[in-house]
């Protein structure tokens, strides 16, 4: 089958425009995918505190998984951390009663108290029986 010349430069303006416009609609939801990154993410980088801070927060949020619920709320500062960092953790049960079955677990780590701003990372769970 033969194609005439003006159809053959009407299949490929059009092949053209449909490359064009599926560029500007991948270029727009890239965009827009990125514009919900924060700078971070977008450097693919952490800085290492950020790190060592969230390494901690997981550390403490596992070992207070293991602790039985009460039926009440439970805080205080996290001990045996890095030098420069500090932290808290609650234990909040969710539901009442003398002995609850689920409760939220949160771990608050801070750095950055020595001159620097200081900055925080806190991680949050539920846990349930």
């Amino acid at each position: 089958m033969e194609r005439s010349g003006k159809s053959l430069t009407l299949w490929h303006a059009t092949v053209r425009a449909e490359v064009w416009l599926f560029a500007a609609i991948a270029a727009a939801g890239l965009l827009g995918f990125m514009s919900t990154l924060s700078p971070g993410d977008v450097r693919g980088e952490a800085s290492g505190d950020e790190l060592v801070a969230s390494l901690l927060a997981q550390e403490k949020l596992e070992e207070l998984m293991r602790q039985p619920l009460t039926p009440r709320t439970v805080a205080g500062a996290l001990t045996g951390l890095e030098p420069g960092f500090s932290g808290t953790f609650r234990i909040t049960p969710v539901d009442g009663g003398a002995r609850p079955r689920q409760a939220r677990i949160a771990v608050s780590i801070r750095w950055g108290l020595d001159g620097d701003p200081p900055r925080a990372v806190t991680l949050e769970t539920m846990r349930g029986e």
